[in-house]
């Protein structure tokens, strides 16, 4: 089988040497929240006062807008929003490189949701004693049969919709919530 994709695991922790000083760089660590938020399309606007930051010398590996994260925790991918872009990368999380003939969007759904995929990336984290995914692991992933490239395209541009979506829907419900609470707060203050 051809190989769909590339990856590029983040930098270790260990080897981020913090420093401060007018050749430092400060960086705001990409997260598994941060994952989640761009996989269901940025919607939320995250408060960065409680993400963990960097600042460093050291050569480190970032994320940028457009590219696939794969969390090796998790098992999880995304495609990272312009809100994360230049964030630092941890070894927790590897950069994923589609092959010419694989869409992007519909390699980040196999990911997520194909069933043989999920199940594979599940054996692949029961086999160690470490819950994490190792480069070697996902090599050996299995993978369906490839659709056209259009095919992916739609499926992948489907996927992205539907958890844009559902996202919306979410933060519309939570919003109405909070101006039921409000008007019920507003008219117990008026009782008294």
């Amino acid at each position: 089988m051809e190989k769909l994709f590339t990856i590029e695991i983040g930098t270790p922790q260990f080897r981020i040497h913090e420093t401060e000083g007018s050749n430092s760089k400060h960086y705001f660590v990409y997260s598994q929240e941060m994952l989640t938020n761009d996989l269901e399309g940025g919607i939320v606007k995250e408060n960065l006062k409680d993400a963990r930051q960097v600042t460093t010398k050291d050569r480190v590996d970032v994320v940028h807008t457009g590219e696939i994260v794969l969390s090796l925790t998790s098992g999880t991918a995304c495609i990272v929003s312009s809100q994360h872009e230049g964030f630092l990368l941890t070894k927790n999380f590897c950069k994923v490189y589609p092959a010419k003939n694989v869409h992007a969007l519909y390699l980040v759904y196999l990911f997520n949701e194909d069933h043989t995929v999920r199940k594979s990336l599940k054996k692949s984290k029961n086999e160690g004693l470490v819950t994490m995914i190792t480069s070697k692991q996902l090599e050996a992933l299995e993978f369906p049969k490839l659709p056209s490239f259009e095919v992916q395209k739609l499926i992948g541009e489907l996927y992205f919709n539907q958890k844009k979506l559902t996202s919306l829907q979410t933060e519309n419900a939570k919003l109405k919530e909070k101006m039921v609470i409000e008007s019920i707060r507003r008219y117990e203050d008026d009782r008294i």
